[in-house]
């Protein structure tokens, strides 16, 4: 099994490589709200990649998407700025990972082990994963993560009903 994932994580670093390259138009109209906007900046001819992370807040891209996915964060990623209309939840398995936060003077650091939930508008900018690096990002849809929260807050008053919480 773990071949297989070795190599479907080969596969998402081509596909990503692809999409920030050759079909970076293409990559935004999939997966930003209002696309025309960002494809318009992009053929300014003095932007360069790394100016996407000086976009002001108002510029922000809104990623959007309504299935669930899980991918591995790849090499190939070019950092900017941009929220969700999604919650995704960021894994480290092995390595490190950074994201920059708005106001932030440095990036926040994550190791291997950690977790991050980030809730739909909360702006950020993943830095490029490292070669051994195993970041996974999972999209859960709004509706699904309500439908979790319900879950959960049902079994926390059934265990309470039932008297096995203690307080």
């Amino acid at each position: 099994m773990w071949t297989e994932l070795l190599d479907e994580f080969e596969r998402q670093e081509k596909e990503d490589k692809d999409r920030m390259t050759t079909m970076l138009e293409t990559a935004i109209r999939e997966e930003l709200d209002c696309p025309e906007h960002y494809i318009d900046i992009l053929r300014g001819s003095s932007f360069r990649p790394g100016d996407i992370l000086k976009l002001s807040v108002k510029d922000t891209p809104v990623r959007v998407s309504s299935g669930v996915s899980i991918r591995k964060h790849t090499l190939c990623q070019i950092p900017y700025y941009h929220t969700h209309d999604f919650y995704e939840l960021i894994y480290v398995y092995q390595g490190n990972a950074g994201q920059y936060l708005p106001g932030e003077k440095s990036a926040l650091e994550m190791r291997a082990g950690d977790i991050c939930l980030l809730t739909p508008g909360k702006i950020h900018a993943m830095l490029p994963s490292e070669t051994y690096d195993i970041i996974l990002k999972m999209i859960l849809p709004r509706q699904l993560m309500r439908q979790i929260l319900e879950e959960l807050r049902s079994e926390e008053q059934y265990k309470e009903r039932a008297g096995l919480c203690g307080h």
